[in-house]
């Protein structure tokens, strides 16, 4: 019997070669989606999982002031304190990776700029499951001046020399000495590192308040728990733990726990994490994506073989009087069905083989399809497998089995007489309805990647307060010559006509700044949190920020250490207007004396459009820490010879230290690499949603076109013209378009809304593309269903009378 079933699954496979082929490349489609999601879902979802005991790690987030962000940062000082006097807190450790902008390493005489070193406490390789090569978790990191290092940071530093008991240079000057070789860390950590230190060795170029300081949260810190505790029982603990130790910032300072397993998916309004974030909401999009396309290639594969089963019901009707029973028809059909879920899937895994590379630059992973053939992950894949091929061929196959001898080979309609009209009726309304889900699809899909399209060309294109054009930063290492570096730098460049200023500050754009201060009028009680940058004289003349009110700072006027500027934000939170504030006298907990404020610039984003713009301070001191940023500006036609002209002077007179640039215009593009893969991932899903959705209308206005041959023929003897053919059918499905857009509106609108909440600056809904996207599908259907229309209104009506 299945060997029978398989034979007529192919015959009549190669009968209808045209409908086959279309009923296998919208399935296909639709599959190789899904399987393209479920694999970036299941990379996901399994971060950090491989650590032991990864169910009781958390990590510890504060709020600080004003902050809207949280912070997975807490004092270097809470660890002696919560150890022994919170029971549940089992164990504990500091990282703290350092910034791979300006962080290097001396062997010898080779430099290396380092991205992947971090600081931790002693017991790392106890605390978290990486896996060394050489060495003891308990001994590697003991030593204060101790180091593990990476098999590929080691092939890369000593090439095939054994790295255990060498010794590297941090900044070129402070020693550490290797002491284990580690594995690299798998790619579904949420924090990476190639060199681990013992924190102790911070000390050495650190300042010392980072480790004295109550204020200084300078630490990532993680917590375990026994396996009974309450999560929130311990951070009331740690709260009240900080109201005893410092009264004095529980205002202001607020830690709570997060789970280890959430910090890479729920991590959105957490600034400067330790590694890259996810996005649950983006995932749940995708899932959420993933399924419709599965249910528009589902309803695809329903109407088309609907269709294919009304042109055999001849074949049918022969089965049936030679003594097939109602069950044998219905087998037959669901065998069709799963024979071509499973070519489609075979077809599906072979594109998505293809695509892999694509997706894995668009996504900045290492994706493979064996993860799908994993023992756990095969089950949910055969299951699926199943389900889609049950999904896809229940209602064909119960069609099929439903039609009767008599009324097929008496022309009339297959189903049984005594309902015939009302399941004409339903039938019809069922593909209806099914047409209508894949319009309204198509239409909330355009709608959103046009939408999501609009707000990415904004953050874009948004003025930031500052010209981004042009703008170079070289990082200056910290030692007694930074001043020395910037001013021979400025120097050297400024008369070179490609260089417009050079400059030197303390952050730069693309950069959260970190430090923080309070500031009142000296006529006010009223105190207002603002950030705190050190300058350069003409620092915001290079950043090209814009007046509003007074001046810059200038050499003209000596010493300016007296005096500052601030934005606009801090101006309005003070209560007055920028030209009233012009003179005025402030108290700020970075001095001991007045400040006078001189001049009010509009706000400089100086992050993402996430974040609402801070309170902001500008001060001008005489002291290296304004040195460690040089900016120089260049025409942005000419960013290539005036980068040229940086690196030669640099490499010529400053050869013992690397050289490390940025341009701020690329670094401010990479703050919005998530908003980018969500505008590529809707496109390119949009497009697959319309192709399987005209893919549809096709499979129903082949199947409409065949049941009304004969009223189409009569139409015509009564007088009809072909062009009043094509009208009326072209009308029928274009009501099924506006319908569909009703219903697709509030959806679109939630989905438009949810995401742009996630932004503090946006643009408002653009209602025209609840209009534009009805209009494209409208046009698409036009299109796809005039095709069959003009066969249709072409037909000789005595044939299709005699024949039909």
């Amino acid at each position: 019997m299945v060997k029978h079933y398989l034979i007529s699954s192919f015959r009549n496979f190669q009968r209808q070669k045209l409908s086959t082929v279309i009923n296998i490349l919208g399935l296909s489609t639709g599959l190789c989606c899904a399987l393209l999601i479920a694999l970036y879902a299941i990379d996901e979802l399994s971060y950090d999982r491989f650590h032991e005991d990864s169910g009781n790690i958390y990590r510890l987030k504060s709020q600080f002031g004003i902050q809207s962000e949280a912070v997975p940062l807490a004092p270097y000082l809470l660890d002696e304190y919560v150890l022994s006097n919170i029971p549940e807190i089992h164990s504990t450790i500091r990282l703290r990776p350092e910034r791979g902008e300006d962080f290097w390493i001396r062997y010898k005489e080779n430099i290396f700029v380092e991205k992947g070193f971090l600081l931790a406490d002693s017991n790392f390789f106890s605390f978290f499951s990486f896996h060394l090569v050489k060495g003891q978790a308990e001994d590697v990191l003991r030593e204060p001046n101790s180091l593990v290092i990476s098999q590929s940071a080691a092939l890369t530093y000593f090439g095939d020399t054994d790295p255990v008991g060498e010794v590297v240079y941090i900044h070129g000057l402070y020693p550490a000495m290797v002491t284990g070789v580690m594995k690299d860390f798998p790619s579904n950590s949420h924090f990476q590192a190639s060199l681990i230190a013992n924190f102790e060795l911070a000390r050495s170029y650190l300042p010392l308040n980072i480790f004295e300081n109550w204020g200084s949260l300078s630490c990532h810190y993680y917590i375990k728990l026994g396996d009974n505790a309450n999560p929130d029982v311990v951070s009331g603990k740690i709260m009240q733990l900080l109201e005893e130790i410092i009264p004095q910032m529980t205002d202001l300072l607020s830690i709570y726990i997060q789970p280890f397993l959430e910090i890479r998916l729920y991590s959105a309004n957490v600034a400067w994490d330790i590694g890259s974030q996810g996005s649950i909401t983006v995932l749940q999009s995708l899932i959420a994506i993933a399924l419709v396309i599965i249910l528009l290639a589902t309803v695809n594969y329903i109407n088309l073989y609907t269709a294919q089963t009304a042109k055999r019901k001849k074949d049918i009707g022969i089965r049936k009087v030679l003594g097939a029973k109602r069950s044998n028809i219905y087998w037959q059909s669901m065998a069709e069905s799963f024979i071509s879920v499973i070519i489609t899937f075979l077809i599906a895994l072979g594109i998505t083989e293809m695509l892999l590379p694509y997706t894995n630059d668009l996504s900045d992973k290492s994706l493979t399809l064996v993860t799908l053939f994993s023992p756990p992950y095969l089950v949910i894949l055969l299951v699926f497998l199943v389900f889609v091929s049950f999904l896809s061929g229940f209602y064909p196959a119960l069609i099929a089995g439903s039609y009767t001898p008599a009324h097929i080979f008496r022309g009339s309609n297959p189903n049984s007489a005594k309902n015939s009209f009302w399941k004409r009726i339903v039938d019809l309304r069922i593909r209806q309805v099914l047409i209508m889900f894949q319009f309204a699809c198509a239409i909330v899909l355009i709608t959103l990647s046009f939408s999501i399209n609009r707000q990415v060309n904004y953050l874009f294109t948004e003025d930031y307060g500052y010209e981004a054009a042009g703008l170079l930063v070289v990082s200056n290492p910290d030692d007694e010559n930074r001043h020395m570096r910037f001013s021979r730098l400025k120097n050297h460049l400024e008369p070179f006509q490609e260089v417009q200023l050079v400059t030197a500050g303390e952050n730069i754009p693309s950069n959260r700044h970190g430090n923080f201060t309070y500031i009142q009028m000296t006529e006010s009680d009223h105190e207002v949190q603002t950030g705190n940058m050190n300058v350069s004289h003409d620092y915001l003349e290079g950043l090209g920020a814009r007046l509003i009110a007074g001046r810059f700072f200038t050499r003209e006027y000596g010493t300016e250490s007296s005096n500052m500027i601030i934005n606009r934000t801090a101006t309005n939170n003070l209560g007055y207007t920028p030209e009233e504030i012009i003179n005025k006298t402030v108290m700020s907990h970075r001095s001991s004396q007045p400040l006078r404020i001189i001049g009010v610039i509009e706000d400089i984003h100086f992050y993402s459009l996430h974040e609402m713009s801070h309170p902001m301070m500008f001060n001008l001191f005489e002291q290296p820490s304004p040195y460690s940023n040089i900016l120089v500006r260049v025409d942005p036609g000419n960013i290539k010879q005036g980068l040229d002209l940086v690196e030669k002077f640099w490499k010529q007179e400053y050869s013992e230290y690397p050289f490390i640039y940025h341009i701020i215009e690329d670094r401010h593009k990479s703050l919005y690499n998530k908003e980018e893969l969500t505008r590529k991932l809707t496109i390119i899903f949009m497009i697959a949603a319309i192709i399987i959705s005209l893919l549809g209308l096709f499979a129903l206005a082949s199947y409409i076109m065949a049941s009304r041959v004969k009223e189409i023929a009569v139409r015509k003897i009564m007088g009809a013209s072909q062009a009043q053919i094509l009208l009326m059918l072209i009308k029928e499905f274009s009501l099924l378009v506006v319908l569909s857009m009703v219903v697709s509106w509030p959806v679109a609108w939630m989905a438009i809304h949810r995401w742009l909440e996630g932004f503090a600056y946006r643009q408002e809904l653009a209602y025209s593309y609840f209009f534009i996207a009805p209009a494209m599908v409208l046009l698409s259907a036009w299109l796809t269903v005039s095709y069959h229309a003009f066969k249709a209104a072409r037909i000789n009506a005595a044939e299709a009378l005699k024949y039909a």
